[in-house]
């Protein structure tokens, strides 16, 4: 019964939860109209100073996030099926990122509510899901 109460093994189970709910339907929708906007300027067949424009006439946020939209799609294709991966991922790297630091700050086990709060937030799960900035942006900034 210990082994169950390992708080590596709660980490491990919170962990994969949280990225299962982050990958369960993902594609379940169609893109909306601002996932299609990023779509649209992310495409990889339009050279940098073109999608850098259609972006400062359509956004409100920074290239940044568009331009990691652009590469991931010059590697592995302009497909409506990968474009929600890049939010997926950067979700589920921001539970380790804010996991580790809590891990840091707190003393005992208390990161792993940490966890748990970061893998079972609904708007989390819900923006990882979309081709929005906002997942991305959550990762950078628990980065710093």
């Amino acid at each position: 019964m210990t082994k169950l109460l390992n708080p590596l093994f709660v980490l491990i189970i919170i962990f994969l939860l949280g990225s299962i709910f982050r990958f369960y339907n993902i594609n379940f929708d169609d893109l909306w109209i601002d996932e299609i906007s990023t779509f649209w300027i992310s495409n990889p067949s339009f050279d940098v100073n073109t999608s850098y424009k259609n972006h400062l006439s359509l956004e409100q946020t920074p290239y940044l996030f568009n331009y990691i939209v652009k590469i991931f799609f010059s590697f592995f294709g302009y497909k409506i099926e990968l474009a929600r991966l890049i939010p997926a991922l950067t979700s589920i790297f921001s539970i380790l990122v804010v996991t580790q630091i809590s891990r840091h700050i707190s003393k005992n086990s208390e990161y792993l509510l940490s966890a748990f709060l970061i893998s079972f937030n609904v708007f989390l799960i819900s923006y990882s899901q979309e081709l929005r900035v906002y997942s991305t942006q959550f990762f950078f900034i628990s980065l710093s």
